[in-house]
């Protein structure tokens, strides 16, 4: 009987685990860089030949962020989608004229991707941003930051790709999960600030649509 049980609540865990696909906890528990994703019907990334990068969104929490900070980040996502994402991209100047910022962040993706006349919207929200306070070589607190992405298809409203990236700075000797990414980075020593974080973060996410979307015509 007992192993009857037991059987059960081993399948019944891995049909949770199967059904679930991935967890998007806007707050996972890791410190070293985590990055989740979930690629939707890849048929609708056959045809995803350009795209618009929208203003981010900010979680209503994070009151003190600043002008500077807000256009370090939207350029630093525009500049590593750029990077890895083959495809044609609306500039962010050209998105701002015809939505407005930052009230575009929190508009509908698929409508505005339909008056941008592109194939897919990505839509960021920061949850998290926590700056650096000290120095690279000695941090008070260290940076931390959380976002989410969706990818969102213009023609039909369909969300085709999400990720979600978390990533708390540690002293390499608290966390050594942390090396290949300080190595990457080229410091593997010091404190990196929160936009060094999120540059990653961008990368990272970046690097997996461009995967998801190249999958779809080696199928």
């Amino acid at each position: 009987m007992k192993r009857k049980v037991f059987c059960f609540v081993v399948l019944a865990v891995l049909a949770g685990g199967c059904a679930g696909g991935p967890s998007f906890d806007p707050f996972p528990t890791e410190s070293a860089p985590s990055l989740a994703t979930r690629a939707g019907d890849l048929n609708q990334f056959l045809t995803l030949n350009s795209l618009a990068i929208l203003p981010i969104a900010y979680d209503p929490k994070l009151r003190l962020v600043t002008d500077d900070v807000r256009a370090g980040a939207e350029r630093g996502l525009e500049e590593a989608f750029r990077r890895e994402v083959d495809v044609r991209f609306l500039s962010s100047a050209d998105v701002k004229k015809v939505i407005g910022a930052p009230a575009g962040a929190g508009g509908d993706p698929a409508s505005i991707g339909r008056r941008l006349n592109v194939d897919g919207v990505p839509a960021t929200t920061e949850n998290q941003l926590v700056e650096r306070r000290g120095s690279a070589a000695g941090a008070e607190q260290p940076a931390a930051v959380d976002f989410t992405m969706r990818l969102v298809r213009s023609s039909n409203g369909a969300e085709i790709w999400r990720a979600v990236y978390h990533y708390k700075d540690e002293p390499l000797s608290e966390n050594l999960l942390n090396l290949n990414a300080r190595l990457a980075a080229g410091s593997v020593a010091s404190f990196r600030s929160a936009r060094d974080l999120l540059t990653t973060g961008f990368s990272s996410a970046g690097r997996d649509l461009a995967e998801a979307r190249q999958g779809s015509f080696q199928r």
